[in-house]
């Protein structure tokens, strides 16, 4: 059985693509793109609603990847490529979005090893 794919359109400007929970109401896979130009792409939890796993590009060129928090929509685990080069990756605070372990590449080429496990604590 294949699962349907469906686009909704909000008054606010939103679209979503793809499938929705059939309980919930809510986009579990696909794409939604929202009233200020963000766009994500991925797996979304069927209670909030939130990007879980895959893809934010905000229209400024930056663009997150990896796997967010589904009570703070922060992303955890993962990567982001800023719009002048420079690219975060690795395992983020799931309140403050803070990198706390992990690599900063800068656009330079020159990279910095973070590691703050410790004051996360």
């Amino acid at each position: 059985m294949k699962k349907e794919i469906e686009k909704r359109t909000y008054d606010c400007g939103g679209i979503q693509e793809g499938r929705f929970d059939k309980n919930t109401g809510k986009l579990i896979e696909g794409k939604a793109t929202y009233p200020d130009g963000d766009i994500a792409e991925g797996s979304f939890d069927k209670d909030t609603g939130r990007l879980i796993e895959g893809k934010v590009t905000s229209p400024d060129g930056v663009v997150e990847e990896g796997t967010r928090d589904k009570d703070t929509g922060q992303l955890i685990e993962g990567k982001i490529i800023f719009s002048d080069g420079q690219i975060e990756e690795g395992t983020r605070d799931k309140d403050t979005g803070t990198l706390i372990e992990g690599k900063v590449t800068f656009a330079s080429g020159a990279v910095k090893f973070v590691n703050n496990l410790a004051e996360a604590a």
